[in-house]
């Protein structure tokens, strides 16, 4: 289900995601702009104190509009829960949930070192269309698990890469974790959320 959010600003989309058990009422609310489409000085103000003296650190001028609007999504969750960002050149996205944990990673390009990334997760069988949603599993995967995209794979993981047409399409529960794929235009999100 995408929406824009109106109510937030017109750039901003906004996802209600059922998570893992639909009859427990699980969700994930996922926010999402492409960057640099947020004039994020008016947003500055909305920020608290330490939030806005650490914009002022930044020397990119890109970073700290990134930093800025990822913030701002963040206040518009509302206390959700757990909260995870993640930015690309092109998007910038936040996810929470009630549950017990989430992880979210947005990629509008495939990792350097494809070939070797490739091998070392397990892609062979998948269409190189399909890499930028393997990769946005895995970098979800290992933010909810708090590890490292240098992790080596593990047994969630390639359920989840088995199951990869169900997550783009309606999510799908692999050992407890609900994983789920949204197609952005030049890009891919996924989150990952333990249920």
């Amino acid at each position: 289900m995408n929406a824009t959010a109106p109510d937030l600003h017109p750039e901003v989309h906004h996802w209600t995601l059922p998570v893992g058990n639909a009859s427990n009422g699980a969700r994930a609310e996922v926010l999402a702009v492409r960057a640099g489409q947020l004039n994020v000085e008016p947003l500055l103000s909305t920020l608290c104190e330490a939030e806005q003296r650490r914009s002022a650190h930044f020397k990119s001028p890109h970073r700290r509009n990134e930093y800025i609007a990822s913030r701002w999504l963040i206040h518009q969750l509302d206390d959700l829960g757990p909260v995870s960002i993640s930015h690309c050149r092109r998007w910038i996205a936040v996810a929470a949930t009630p549950g017990a944990g989430i992880g979210i990673d947005v990629e509008s390009r495939l990792p350097r070192h494809l070939e070797q990334v490739a091998e070392r997760l397990g892609w062979n069988g998948i269409g190189e269309d399909q890499y930028l949603q393997a990769w946005t599993l895995w970098e979800a995967w290992r933010k909810l698990e708090g590890g490292s995209v240098l992790d080596e794979p593990d047994a969630v993981y390639q359920g989840a890469l088995a199951d990869r047409t169900a997550i783009m399409e309606a999510g799908s529960d692999v050992d407890g974790i609900a994983f789920r794929s949204l197609a952005l235009e030049g890009g891919c999100l996924s989150i990952a959320v333990r249920a």
